[in-house]
């Protein structure tokens, strides 16, 4: 995922309408930012123009973005991460949720007033990456993405074409055209007069979606695709592996781990896939700060995920947990930790630069419940760029 990458957390839709309200006292840019800093959240830089204002403005990196902000990518594409909507406030560890990558000079409006979209495509195209419900408004159509992804097109006459890579998405035009469900390998065109259609198509990633997620070889620190990792084996408490292994070289887990080195309780029934290496053997990697930590991961059924690191240094195991996040089934999907943000399980120590990873955990699920099947192909620490 490129440097250049905004992650915008959207918290609840009253909290974002309360933003577009007039503050009863403080001036209105103060309690903007107030309530930007709790529900959104800007990495890479974009030109913003915040309602009212007259002008566009360069946002730098960490920023902050608030509901009705109108973002233009400009010098090539940018990525919007979007929490789940109920969340109360930023979770600064994780970027999960909803994605919506946008292409070069396109433009979006953030949580528009009057509309529960995310966000109004109001030029170019966007690729949404949708957990279940991501809805964006695009030429007076409302799409909603349910646990895929899907390209949207706007035209300059207003006609919009929407292309589903993966899962389902409903089309919802306004006026009396009626609505469809899109499928995957589906395309639809839509019309300010015409009426729908729809066409049967073999959808390629975009390649600004492509330039979004590569990372220079250069800005990696650690990179495991579990093609070299030794059989499981279950006699080490500390060095625990999942009891499946399939030979492309990816993790499979299909209940929680009992052999970790912290047990989780009986009631438990997440999914558990636990890897690592002890100090004496170098561990994974050491911490750089700013670095981010990306997870390849799929899952046979909606659940949250979090992730857990264990670290060693100067004699102390402290274990850093992140917040949990939606993940998608189906489909391999990515996900992205800001180690750095992450808390300790206990107290409020956070990972400092230096700290040697020594174990990694992804648990996907909750304490009741059905286990899901969770699998783990590809974990990439990467630094960003300046």
């Amino acid at each position: 995922m490129s440097a250049r990458r905004f992650a915008l957390a959207l918290g609840a839709l009253a909290a974002c309408g309360a933003m577009a309200q007039e503050p009863a006292d403080g001036t209105r840019e103060d309690r903007r930012r107030e309530l930007a800093a709790r529900v959104a959240r800007l990495r890479g830089r974009a030109l913003v123009q915040a309602p009212g204002a007259g002008g566009w403005t360069e946002m730098p990196a960490d920023g902050t973005l608030a509901a009705g902000d109108r973002v233009r990518a400009t010098g090539g594409p940018i990525e919007l991460v979007l929490p789940p909507a109920g969340a109360q406030e930023a979770d600064l560890s994780t970027d999960g949720g909803d994605r919506v990558v946008l292409a070069p000079d396109a433009r979006v409006t953030l949580a528009p007033e009057g509309t529960d979209a995310r966000l109004r495509l109001d030029e170019g195209g966007c690729f949404a990456a949708g957990t279940d419900g991501l809805r964006v408004q695009a030429g007076g159509t409302t799409v909603t993405v349910r646990g895929g992804d899907a390209e949207l097109e706007l035209s300059r006459t207003g006609a919009l074409t929407v292309t589903v890579h993966s899962g389902r998405v409903d089309v919802d035009p306004t006026g009396e055209q009626p609505g469809r469900a899109l499928k995957e390998g589906e395309r639809l065109s839509v019309t300010a007069r015409g009426a729908p259609v729809v066409r049967t198509t073999r959808p390629r990633r975009p390649d600004y979606v492509v330039a979004v997620e590569r990372v220079d070889p250069d800005r990696v620190v650690f990179a495991e695709l579990f093609r070299e990792w030794p059989d499981p084996y279950r006699r080490a408490r500390g060095d625990a592996f999942p009891e499946e292994r399939e030979r492309e070289g990816h993790l499979l887990s299909t209940g929680r781990w009992s052999l970790s080195a912290d047990p989780p309780p009986p009631e438990d029934r997440r999914a558990e896939v636990h890897f690592g290496r002890g100090a004496d053997a170098g561990g994974l990697w050491d911490h750089v700060e700013g670095a981010r930590l990306r997870l390849r991961y799929r899952l046979s059924a909606p659940a949250p995920l979090q992730v857990r690191l264990r670290c060693s240094t100067n004699g102390e195991f402290p274990v850093f947990l992140s917040g949990p996040v939606p993940g998608r089934a189906g489909a391999w999907d990515e996900l992205e930790v800001r180690p750095e943000h992450l808390r300790a399980e206990r107290g409020e120590r956070r990972l400092a630069a230096g700290e040697r990873v020594t174990y990694l955990t992804v648990l996907a699920g909750t304490f009741e419940g059905p286990t899901p099947r969770l699998e783990l192909a590809r974990v990439l620490v990467y630094t960003a760029r300046p």
